[in-house]
């Protein structure tokens, strides 16, 4: 069985959680003034994997790279008062579960 849950992001210009192996990364957001990751999870999976969430802001300088990977969301983050947007590195697709 799947759920979709969220884990907060912290603002930093790389993070890296721990996920379930075989998640999806879907958006990041602003949910009442906290930067946070939704991700559909399989509830049974107990084995974790390392994934990357890359914060870019608006009109600052950045890798070119990092534009290369999936883009997960963009929004005004409340207290900087500026757009950023959001990546993450893409799942080959050998390693995704359940046609996802």
């Amino acid at each position: 069985m799947r759920k979709i849950t969220t884990y907060p992001l912290s603002r930093l210009h790389t993070e890296h959680l721990d996920i379930p192996v075989g998640s999806n990364l879907l958006y990041a957001s602003d949910d009442n003034g906290e930067t946070t990751l939704f991700v559909d999870i399989d509830i049974d999976e107990k084995r974790l994997e390392k994934r990357s969430v890359y914060m870019v802001e608006t009109w600052k300088p950045v890798e070119e790279d990092i534009l290369k990977k999936d883009r997960i969301g963009s929004f005004v983050i409340g207290h900087y008062g500026k757009v950023c947007h959001f990546f993450t590195d893409p799942v080959p697709a050998k390693a995704k579960k359940n046609g996802n």
